[in-house]
């Protein structure tokens, strides 16, 4: 009985869209747009730039060394490029002269 019921229901789903037809709407009209085009080449794009200005973090955060001491020099000038371990600042005496 219930397998009955449920193929009723099914029939009745099925068959309740027959016969109903969608209104076509009509396809709005484009009109042309005028482009320009040009011809792609491939050129070398560093992936580096330099800049002249202020760099200001969007944080910050105060650090500490894990050792006592006071930078006595830094062996760079403003405005210097620099490289990674290239020059490291003398924090005493000491350390420098080793």
């Amino acid at each position: 009985m219930k397998v009955a019921f449920l193929l009723l229901c099914l029939l009745c789903f099925a068959l309740s869209g027959c016969g109903k037809t969608q209104p076509v709407a009509e396809a709005p009209v484009v009109k042309a747009v005028a482009v320009r085009t040009g011809t792609a080449s491939v050129q070398h794009v560093p992936a580096t730039f330099d800049e002249t200005g202020t760099f200001v973090a969007d944080e910050s955060s105060n650090i500490a060394p894990s050792v006592a001491g006071r930078v006595i020099r830094t062996p760079v000038d403003v405005g210097a490029f620099v490289h990674q371990m290239a020059n490291t600042p003398a924090t005493t005496a000491r350390t420098a002269a080793n």
